[in-house]
């Protein structure tokens, strides 16, 4: 089997193998995305999630083994310098995964392609025991980011991107897709007086999924629409949101994932 290996910060996965073909998804620093096909220099390849999508030769190395990362960085932005901090090696965001030593207060970073440098930023565990307070704090760090389609990152996201990426930073494992995300948590559905911080709310049009927000507190959340915010569909809540409500369909409950992680 042969591996792609995600060797630039944030990786764009298209449709179709053309760079103005639409944009699927993305992919982070450090994965190792299994090879599916190729055509003259692009890659059809499947992410952990199972996501597939062509991507383009340069965002990564081909290699026969996993990368091995053993750390993952945690805040927002960072960066990799040369020893003598003159020269920018990379730059990194939440979630890229790197093998890392650290030494007193600066990592040793080993990049995918063999660069190394060093970083002054925070880095911690690829799996965090997960936790409501963990869930909301992490994706309060994503206010005012943009609404990026395909997006899985602080320099962009979707709103299922969005959960997607906060909840794989306390270790749990989310589909892609919102409507997918609805169907995981199908035996999981609450009344609305049951939310609590950390559950996921959906919304749609006709019977079909398109929109999943995060709750900070019974029906007030943090979603990705234009740009990610606070907003409500209580209606004595001050960001109140009357299109949102009017095409809420339900809150799940993600406490059994939340004792299982």
């Amino acid at each position: 089997m042969s591996y792609f290996i995600i060797n630039i910060t944030v990786a764009n996965l298209y449709k179709e193998p053309s760079h103005s073909s639409e944009i699927v998804t993305q992919a982070l620093m450090g994965e190792s995305c299994i090879i599916l096909d190729s055509r003259d220099k692009w890659y059809r390849i499947r992410q952990w999630d199972g996501y597939e999508g062509w991507i383009y030769y340069f965002y990564g190395i081909e290699s026969n083994n996993k990368y091995k990362p053993t750390t993952v960085l945690q805040d927002i932005f960072g960066t990799v310098v040369s020893p003598n901090k003159t020269n920018m090696i990379s730059h990194l965001v939440f979630g890229n995964q790197v093998v890392a030593e650290e030494k007193h207060d600066v990592y040793k970073i080993i990049l995918p392609d063999g660069r190394i440098g060093f970083s002054y930023n925070n880095f911690g565990k690829n799996r965090k025991r997960a936790s409501r307070e963990k869930i909301v704090k992490t994706a309060s760090r994503f206010l005012g980011t943009p609404y990026v389609w395909g997006g899985k990152s602080p320099y962009g996201v979707d709103c299922s991107g969005l959960v997607q990426t906060v909840f794989k930073s306390v270790g749990i494992d989310l589909p892609r897709d919102s409507n997918k995300q609805a169907k995981f948590f199908a035996d999981a559905k609450i009344n609305e007086n049951k939310i609590q911080a950390g559950d996921l709310l959906f919304f749609g049009e006709n019977d079909k999924v398109n929109h999943v927000a995060i709750s900070t507190g019974r029906l007030n959340f943090i979603n990705a629409r234009g740009f990610v915010k606070e907003e409500s569909i209580d209606e004595k809540n001050s960001k109140f949101n009357r299109n949102l409500r009017n095409l809420f369909f339900y809150a799940v409950s993600i406490e059994n994932i939340i004792n299982t992680s």
